[in-house]
C-alpha cells in the first residue's frame, strides 16, 4: 500500500506540472477506479478501454492510463477488451465500444464500466 501510494503522489506531481490538466479530476477517477478494483479479480490481467483515444490529445490519454494501471496494481492492465475482466472508460457516451461478447457487470455513471467476458 506504501508503494502504490508513493507510486500515485509521484504521478500526481508529475501531472499537475502538465499545462491545461484539472488535479480534480485524479481525485474523482481514482475513487471510482478503488470502486471498480473491488468488483475485479484481486489479481492477474485487466482489460482496459477507452474512446479518448478520439476524443482526447495523447497526454489525457496516458494520463488515465496510467492512473489505472497504478491504481489495480497488482494487477497487469492491457489494452485490450480480449482478458476475462474489462475496465473501461467512455468520455462519451455515445461512442460505441468496439468488441462483443461481453456483459456489463458494473457501470459507476462516471464513464467508467467493468464488464465480463461472457463464458462460451
Amino acid at each position: 500500500m506504501i508503494l502504490v501510494a508513493a507510486a500515485m503522489l509521484t504521478l500526481f506531481n508529475v501531472l499537475l506540472e502538465v499545462p491545461g490538466m484539472q488535479p480534480m479530476d485524479l481525485g474523482k477517477n481514482e475513487k471510482v477506479i478503488a470502486e471498480a478494483a473491488a468488483v475485479l479479480p484481486k489479481n492477474g490481467t485487466v482489460g482496459y478501454w477507452t474512446d479518448l483515444d478520439a476524443t482526447a490529445d495523447p497526454t489525457v490519454q496516458q494520463m488515465v492510463y496510467y492512473q489505472v494501471q497504478y491504481a489495480l496494481a497488482p494487477r497487469i492492465v492491457v489494452k485490450s477488451l480480449g482478458e476475462p475482466f474489462v475496465l473501461t472508460f467512455q468520455a462519451n457516451p455515445q461512442s460505441p465500444m468496439p468488441g462483443a461478447g461481453l456483459v456489463l457487470v458494473k457501470d459507476f455513471k462516471t464513464g467508467f464500466k467493468v464488464f465480463q467476458k461472457k463464458s462460451q
